[in-house]
């Protein structure tokens, strides 16, 4: 973790939450549907999946670097960004922390880690390995266990599953007192990867050892298996 931007986390100060972006698990689709809940309300708004920092009275919206001009992300640091880790956004508000309402996205891992592979040859080609097997053992998507940990245990209040979004979306959507409007989740990043792709068919027995000892706290702390 070097503190600097990287692709948001959002707090309303409306609506009393708090979302930690964990990656490739549709947490860019989650942040677009609620960031418009963390800006000024009598401004016009629209879904971007690059945004300066906005902090306000309202809420705090981390900067996002995705399709934003390359001289923003260098303006001045930036306090808060979007894949800001729990324990890095605790010490600037601890008291808000501790009261609002914290949620993130998870997935399971197995499938997460195709999702990152097509996504990083989509993205990156010429730096990202063609093979499946390289790119596990080369990967920092666990990160994101300890992007939502406190003290090495996960610190929300919620955690959506990426297998039921929209159901536990409204969920989130009835614990806020926000409208539950699924045509309004947009879709991000979603092109890379063929559709009804089965993760399974990417690992053999070494990869899946390899990702049950790399793995081993989200699974057990979300009840994932392969």
């Amino acid at each position: 973790m070097d503190g600097k931007p990287r692709e948001m986390v959002l707090v309303s100060h409306v609506h009393n939450f708090i979302y930690i972006k964990n990656a490739k698990v549709a947490g860019t689709s989650i942040e677009g549907y609620f960031e418009k809940y963390c800006l000024d309300p009598s401004k016009p708004y629209s879904p971007t999946e690059g945004r300066r920092e906005s902090v306000s009275k309202h809420g705090i919206v981390g900067v996002r670097g995705e399709g934003i001009a390359p001289h923003v992300m260098t303006e001045k640091p930036a306090t808060y960004w979007s894949h800001m880790y729990a324990c890095q956004l605790q010490p600037h508000m601890p008291n808000k922390f501790n009261n609002y309402f914290k949620f993130c996205v998870v997935r399971n891992p197995f499938d997460l880690m195709v999702s990152g592979f097509h996504f990083h040859h989509g993205m990156h080609p010429r730096t990202t390995p063609t093979s499946f097997k390289q790119f596990c053992y080369k990967s920092k998507l666990n990160e994101n266990y300890d992007r939502i940990a406190i003290n090495g245990k996960p610190a929300m209040n919620f955690y959506i599953r990426y297998e039921h979004l929209l159901k536990d979306l409204e969920k989130v959507c009835n614990r806020l007192s926000i409208p539950f409007e699924p045509e309004r989740l947009p879709k991000y990043k979603s092109q890379h990867r063929p559709p009804n792709d089965d993760y399974r068919k990417y690992y053999d027995a070494e990869t899946k050892e390899y990702m049950e000892r790399l793995y081993a706290r989200q699974l057990k702390a979300f009840g994932y298996s392969f």
